[in-house]
């Protein structure tokens, strides 16, 4: 689009400056000599229109080689990150184990404690009923 405006700003000036010099007291300029000054403007106008491509081709790579090198950064904290996640799980679930198997020895003793406590009553309550009963076994 550039390119097309400046073709057609040169072309309007390269008319002006035809119409100028028609009126001007300057020996003419042969056509040859026209068309040479067009194809110079035309080319200047191009190398121009290069020179811009280059160097957004130029910011477009340096933008695009900065992008990557924060997607890099970016995925090391992530890693990182994650490396941090996993060493928490990990002392997280090390903690649980240790709660959970705590809490089973304790539910063991206490059930062992009822168990004898169980026992010992049953025995008392068989003493009792022996006596009252005047039985001479030992066994309870």
């Amino acid at each position: 689009m550039t390119f097309l405006k400046k073709s057609s700003t040169s072309l309007m000036a390269f008319i002006a400056i035809f119409a100028l010099t028609a009126c001007n007291e300057k020996p003419k300029e042969t056509t040859g000599e026209k068309v040479d000054k067009v194809i110079n403007k035309v080319d200047n106008t191009a190398k121009d229109v290069g020179n811009k491509v280059d160097k957004m081709a130029t910011d477009a790579s340096k933008k695009i080689a900065e992008m990557k090198k924060d997607a890099e950064v970016v995925m090391e904290d992530a890693g990182k990150k994650l490396g941090e996640i996993k060493e928490d799980a990990g002392t997280v679930y090390e903690d649980a184990s240790k709660k959970v198997s705590g809490m089973a020895k304790d539910a063991s003793k206490k059930f062992g404690d009822l168990k004898m406590d169980a026992s010992n009553a049953f025995k008392k309550d068989c003493e009792k009923v022996k006596e009252g009963v005047k039985a001479t076994d030992d066994d309870c």
